[in-house]
């Protein structure tokens, strides 16, 4: 057939045959140079996502216990310190740990024009609050879709369209494994040693929502000073760390 192919076909469609069999190269080509681009721009998404994780917090301890409970009641506990969980299609299917990555990835500065929590839809929106991802008590399932679905609507953490993150679902998948495992095994809090730690009344779960921009870092000595975001694009923190201690569950 391809002798046949070289003997029929006029020379202008040969040139064209060999344009477009060039034009498939250079695609695969530039597929290639946009693998560190597209890597580093997953990588990026995933080091600013657990930056800004609330589970950090120490408001928030309540959520590592329920997220423990989850992976416990799931997966059992680690039999050891070299077990991992490994089961993407499971994990992706956690409600609780679903519910942190929504509010994380949905967690913008109050007082800008890009934040997607409209109070009428997410109400105490500048809180850290993943139970609003949750069946409400009393809550009927087809009101919980309802309501899930209009609070999607709001959401749009790698944009959406033809400018949506092209390493969205790669960067998912790396969050998700990675915070499973870490709080399978382990809690966390912030490292006394790295700063001042702002105090909070232990009858509150909420704690401060966090700010933007140079006006918000005050002496920068604070927990909620260093963790001011310096932009809306990446929303990393303005000194580019969070010292965290690690232990044993």
């Amino acid at each position: 057939m391809p002798r046949f192919w070289a003997w029929a076909a006029t020379p202008a469609i040969l040139k064209a045959s060999e344009t477009i069999e060039k034009w498939h190269l250079k695609l695969y080509q530039r597929a290639e140079e946009n693998v560190p681009k597209f890597e580093a721009g997953r990588n990026l998404t995933t080091l600013e996502t657990f930056k800004k994780n609330g589970l950090k917090d120490r408001k928030n301890h309540y959520l590592q216990k329920l997220l423990q409970e989850e992976l416990f009641k799931t997966f059992g506990k680690p039999r050891d310190k070299n077990d991992l969980i490994k089961d993407l299609e499971i994990v992706d299917k956690l409600p609780i740990l679903e519910a942190i990555f929504r509010k994380t990835l949905g967690y913008i500065p109050q007082f800008q024009e890009l934040n997607q929590e409209v109070e009428s839809v997410f109400p105490e929106s500048e809180t850290f609050k993943p139970e609003r991802w949750l069946p409400y008590e009393y809550e009927k399932d087809a009101d919980y879709e309802k309501r899930i679905s209009y609070q999607q609507k709001y959401m749009m953490p790698f944009g959406k369209g033809v400018r949506m993150c092209l390493g969205m679902q790669l960067a998912l998948i790396e969050m998700k494994l990675a915070v499973a495992n870490l709080y399978w095994h382990f809690n966390s809090k912030i490292d006394q040693d790295w700063c001042r730690l702002t105090q909070y009344d232990d009858s509150s779960k909420i704690a401060n929502p966090i700010k933007m921009g140079d006006s918000a870092i005050g002496a920068n000595e604070s927990d909620e000073e260093k963790m001011v975001m310096v932009d809306t694009y990446t929303t990393r923190p303005y000194n580019d760390e969070c010292w965290l201690q690690w232990y044993e569950n």
